[in-house]
């Protein structure tokens, strides 16, 4: 099996050339943190916040399955095990190969985001299926995972979603029940030393407090103008992302530990905990309140 899934990857990579390698590096961003976050805030400000609640959740819950089953399996990525027949396009990623965060990240994201088609419901589906196939194959010419890495990526999105959307259905769940959640994974998170588990952390908790919080004291309107629409995402990414690099920027005066990029301490963990909750609450509690208060005229 490891000869045929070497062989796979060697095989897309003969296709090499310059145009490629930017296409799949672009296109390998879909199944990226920053592209969940961005679609993430755009649902939640201007499409429909409690859904946008649902596509974080499944899409952080997924991919902390994902950095188990990683840690478990514990299989070195292709450019790694055979470095001198694949090659790694553009800076790779750290980690372990099986399955694909990726590919599982798309597949989830795909999964949900099908629940509310923001197009025409077939151009939708096809839209999202691509996506999520590009990605995958990106994976692979990249260097980075081999077939059975982005299929079981795949499978495990496809089967935590089936089986999770299965469980809801057939119970009605106590209000408590969304903060089980969070007591399992706090001591997996102090006991597995990884930085995607502190920011998965700081996040779930900062939806599942902020998005009540926000209903109960602001109640800002999520449908409006194009044009109101247009300066939400602008003004509100834009506010996430100095929130993100600015508070790097500060902890790194004197509050990250000399070696926290390689070998992050306790400290280190808990400072990116708190740089992901503050974006956090400004996306469920700070942008509402400054949008309804400046940009809440209603749609047509």
């Amino acid at each position: 099996m490891n000869n045929i899934d070497l062989m796979i990857v060697e095989w897309i990579q003969s296709f090499r050339n310059d145009f490629l390698d930017a296409f799949f590096l672009f296109i390998t961003e879909f199944g990226d943190e920053t592209v969940f976050l961005i679609i993430a805030a755009i649902l939640y400000w201007t499409v429909d916040k409690r859904f946008a609640q649902r596509f974080i959740l499944f899409f952080l819950y997924s991919a902390i399955l994902n950095g188990v089953l990683k840690f478990l399996t514990h299989r070195p990525r292709p450019h790694v095990a055979s470095p001198e027949t694949v090659v790694l396009v553009g800076e790779g990623a750290g980690g372990t190969s099986l399955p694909s965060g990726h590919a599982q990240n798309s597949a989830m994201m795909g999964l949900v985001l099908a629940e509310k088609p923001l197009l025409r419901p077939r151009f939708w589906s096809i839209f999202l299926t691509t996506m999520v196939g590009l990605v995958m194959l990106s994976r692979l010419y990249l260097g980075e995972h081999y077939l059975s890495d982005v299929i079981f990526g795949l499978a495990i999105a496809y089967s935590f979603y089936t089986w999770t959307n299965s469980f809801l259905k057939r119970r009605k769940l106590p209000t408590w029940a969304p903060w089980l959640g969070v007591l399992l994974l706090a001591p997996l998170t102090f006991l597995a030393n990884n930085k995607d588990l502190y920011v998965a952390l700081a996040t779930i908790i900062g939806v599942q407090w902020g998005l009540p919080w926000e209903i109960k004291h602001i109640n800002f309107q999520e449908k409006t103008t194009n044009k109101n629409a247009f300066l939400r995402i602008l003004i509100g990414i834009s506010v996430a992302l100095l929130i993100r690099i600015g508070l790097k920027e500060i902890f790194s005066l004197g509050l990250y530990s000399t070696d926290a990029e390689l070998n992050p301490l306790l400290s280190d963990h808990l400072l990116d905990f708190v740089r992901y909750f503050a974006i956090t609450l400004w996306m469920t509690i700070g942008a509402p309140w400054l949008f309804k208060r400046f940009l809440s005229t209603p749609a047509a």
